[in-house]
């Protein structure tokens, strides 16, 4: 009786703590993103490359007196426009005309082939556009390319008369470094592109290849080529507490659902609350009665929490430890590889905090690739993917079924291997999507190596040091739960 006392007296404090901590992230969070508000405007563009549709966002100043420079904003593979959202509002805030555009076969825009040749052409097509807009300076016009994108952007420069051209995340190609008017950046952590490859780079010490898009030092040269006269340290504190704001009162929504017990997974009451909970911010983000990014954020935190109430809390706490561990191996491989730089440079020591809170920006990457895997559209307006669909459609027929892995007597109870199967369709999907992706030819002749190069420094480590971590962790668990031998302790009478 009284561990059963004791569990509930835990659980009661362990939900009060929720919802104090989650209603502490949504005060803070609120605050941030009041404290500096974003003044800018945007509006959506389109524009036709032969029979096809490219679609973009053009974000402005909040008030523009005269023309003012236009900057174009180029993502990589497997991403869209919304990989330069953060930046371009900051572009705004500083008086250009920003436009980030989707290429054809990504986000809004039309389906087509993925190859470097309709990267070009749409590229192409959206210097005609902004030169075409009576605010834009035709004649001051720069682009930006990460990964993917930097290569078209390398690959189309010449003879354009631009201001300036970068490229972040890409090494470049033969004669590219001498011949091309592009200004190559990269972070000192990007694995995929090391700034080893590079003849003239500007590197920053605190990026990778996931945080480029994001990082302040790149953003720092870029805006010294575009020659704004600009508080640069105001921009990025107005950056930085509209990211952090975003980031608080996502999670303390999160707290406050998982707090509150609204959730009980299994049962067709909160099941049915849930669907019409997404169908009807669904129809407000379709028909533009609410904007598509917060609607789409909102569903993306009941999902969330959805998921997490359906695990115990032994399974919430293993899969807190996964995660830090994972990124915290990251991290230390990263560390580890880039040590004799800092031999030879031991000034780059003093960035290291700087780089390692610049790798919280992982959540707003995993969660803009989620969104983008759960609706097809969400920026413009918002869009069910057929994703989103098949899950709520498993979830109605087998209610909780990614939580009820259990093994019993040596074999898989039948819950689990009806998991299994799913699994195992899912995996064949996935691998089904990857050939389909390798036969549109997206990844270039030399990338193979590449890919090998990313597995051999930065994956393998990476699971190496986590597989380590787990392993010291499982000892220390098996060290507790191990009874004490008392068989040589003499009875007393």
């Amino acid at each position: 009786m009284i561990p059963n006392q004791y569990d509930m007296l835990f659980a009661i404090k362990r939900t009060r703590c929720l919802i104090f901590i989650g209603v502490l992230c949504l005060l803070c969070g609120l605050f941030c993103l009041s404290f500096r508000p974003l003044r800018v405007t945007f509006q959506y563009v389109s524009w036709t490359v032969g029979q096809d549709t490219v679609r973009g966002t053009l974000w402005l100043p909040e008030s523009i007196q005269t023309p003012i420079p236009g900057v174009i904003l180029v993502h990589g593979v497997m991403s869209d426009r919304d990989t330069f959202v953060s930046a371009a509002q900051s572009l705004a805030q500083s008086g250009v005309a920003a436009l980030s555009f989707d290429l054809r076969g990504y986000g809004d825009s039309d389906p087509a082939a993925d190859t470097a040749e309709n990267h070009q052409q749409d590229l192409l097509s959206a210097i005609l556009f902004l030169r075409s807009q009576s605010i834009v300076q035709a004649d001051k016009l720069t682009l930006v390319g990460h990964s993917m994108g930097a290569t078209t952007v390398a690959e189309v420069v010449n003879g354009l008369g631009l201001q300036a051209a970068y490229g972040m995340g890409m090494e470049p190609q033969s004669g590219q470094a001498v011949e091309s008017e592009i200004q190559w950046l990269t972070g000192l952590y990007d694995s995929i592109h090391p700034p080893a490859a590079y003849t003239q780079v500007w590197v920053s010490a605190t990026a990778n290849h996931q945080t480029e898009p994001f990082d302040l030092t790149l953003w720092r040269q870029i805006w010294s080529g575009i020659q704004l006269d600009t508080d640069l340290s105001d921009l990025k504190a107005q950056g930085w507490w509209r990211f952090y704001g975003a980031v608080l009162v996502g999670l303390g929504a999160l707290l406050l659902l998982l707090g509150s017990g609204w959730f009980q997974v299994g049962q067709y009451s909160t099941l049915l609350g849930l669907s019409l909970a997404i169908a009807l911010l669904t129809g407000l983000g379709y028909f533009q009665i609410l904007a598509g990014p917060f609607a789409g954020n909102i569903i993306f935190v009941l999902l969330l929490a959805y998921v997490l109430s359906g695990l115990t809390s032994k399974r919430q706490n293993q899969l807190l430890l996964t995660v830090l561990l994972i990124w915290g191996s990251r991290e230390l491989a990263s560390l580890l590889r880039t040590i004799p730089h800092y031999l030879t440079e031991p000034q780059a020591l003093a960035v290291l905090p700087l780089y390692l809170s610049q790798s919280l920006t992982y959540p707003l990457i995993a969660v803009l690739k989620l969104k983008s895997f759960l609706f097809t559209s969400f920026y413009t307006r918002l869009e069910p993917s057929a994703y989103l669909l098949g899950l709520l459609m498993l979830e109605w027929l087998f209610p909780g079924w990614w939580c009820k892995y259990s093994i019993k007597n040596g074999s898989l109870s039948r819950s689990s291997k009806r998991s299994a199967i799913i699994l195992m369709l899912a995996l064949m999907l996935l691998a089904i999507c990857v050939f389909y992706r390798f036969q549109q030819g997206y990844l270039y002749s030399d990338s193979l190596h590449k890919v090998a190069g990313v597995v051999f420094k930065d994956i393998l480590p990476t699971f190496v040091l986590a597989g380590l971590g787990f392993w010291i962790w499982h000892r220390l668990q098996r060290g507790k739960k191990r009874p004490r031998d008392d068989s040589n302790v003499r009875p007393t009478v």
